[in-house]
């Protein structure tokens, strides 16, 4: 038999607020999710897997967004902020020195 846990270790586990959990437990968002009264109980090992996966979808998602946009190997021209940041400077208009008037 699998090891069951209360709604605090999935509040510590996910970082959700209880009220939260409650209701994403009610609407079957949580598997594994048994309430017995007002006592909600959880299969530790689904629970787990579940955060997991869920930390996986994440990084997939993300990760996915930045190969569409060029991949791990992409980078913006400038290597750094500072290049970045030089080259903005280079494209800001200069003030004429003699009249102190921008061009």
């Amino acid at each position: 038999m699998s090891e069951r846990v209360r709604l605090d270790y999935v509040c510590a586990l996910t970082g959700m607020r209880l009220r939260q959990a409650q209701q994403m437990a009610k609407r079957g968002k949580i598997p594994s999710a048994a309430q017995f009264g007002r006592l909600w109980t959880f299969d530790k090992g689904i629970v787990d897997r579940w955060k997991r996966d869920k930390e996986n979808g994440t990084w997939q998602t993300t990760s996915t967004v930045v190969e569409k946009h060029g991949g791990a190997g992409f980078s913006p021209p400038g290597a750094n902020y500072g290049e970045a940041y030089e080259r903005h400077l280079k494209l800001k208009p200069r003030s004429d020195s003699a009249s102190g008037k921008r061009i």
